[in-house]
This record gives C-alpha cells, sequence and structure tokens, in this order.
C-alpha cells in the first residue's frame, strides 16, 4: 500500500507507511511523475511498481484528458479558422457549429474544406458538424 504525503509540488512516497520510496511531482510538462529517492538502497518488486505507476494513471488522469480536450479544440479551431465563429462540444463525437453569414451552397462548399483539412490533421477524431445562420442583426 502506498501512503502520499503531500509537499509542495507533489507528494512523499511511502510504501506501507514506512520506506520512502522517492517524490511525484510535477514535471515541466504538467504532468506527475515519480523520482526515486536514490539515496535508499534495494529493490522495489513488480507490486510496488504497478502501485506507483497506478498513481501516476490516477493523479495525471484529469490532466491528460483536458490536454486532449484543449489540443482538439485547437486542430478544430484552425481547420475552421475561415469562420469568425465556430463553437466546439464535446460529447460522443466532438460535435461543431459553424455560424455562417447564410446558408449558400459557398458555405457548406467551404464547410466540407474544412472537415476535410480537419481529417487530415487528426483522422482519429470523430465529429459532427452543423451550420447554423447567424442571428438577424449581427
Amino acid at each position: 500500500m502506498l501512503n502520499l504525503n503531500p509537499i509542495t509540488g507533489g507528494h512523499e512516497v511511502f510504501y506501507q507507511n514506512r520506506s520512502l520510496l522517492g517524490h511525484i511531482l510535477v514535471g515541466d510538462d504538467g504532468f506527475y511523475n515519480f523520482w526515486p529517492d536514490t539515496k535508499r538502497g534495494g529493490y522495489w518488486d513488480s507490486q510496488v511498481l504497478k502501485l506507483i505507476a497506478q498513481q501516476l494513471d490516477l493523479m495525471n488522469a484529469q490532466y491528460a484528458e483536458q490536454m486532449e480536450h484543449d489540443l482538439t479544440v485547437s486542430v478544430i479551431r484552425e481547420a475552421f479558422k475561415d469562420f469568425s465563429q465556430v463553437q466546439v462540444e464535446r460529447k460522443i463525437a466532438t460535435d461543431i457549429t459553424v455560424i455562417a453569414d447564410d446558408h449558400s451552397d459557398d458555405v457548406y462548399s467551404k464547410v466540407s474544406d474544412c472537415e476535410n483539412k480537419l481529417h487530415q490533421m487528426q483522422p482519429e477524431l470523430a465529429f459532427d458538424t452543423h451550420v447554423r445562420a447567424k442571428p438577424c442583426g449581427t
């Protein structure tokens, strides 16, 4: 069983409340990483290493999801940069709403070009695109 003792920038990691294994600290990339206590001699068995890995995965999961979402949004905005208003919503598939001046064939052609660009930039992204006209007077 791992025990974590909060410290500035992360946690001290103890095994069964006795042995200091090292520290879990936030790295330059914003993710938590494990820094072993190099003063400690001996070894760690696979169970201890699995516990450390599980703890890191748990601590990094929310940040990783947010980073993936932010990257997806920036890729979508880059693909649809020709439109002044693009709304991105995350559901089962990512919903992209393009707010256009009208519903002309030219708008749909532009949207199709943007979808193709997006598919090339991030082929694994599942998305649905919707076109809405701007409200009158905007």
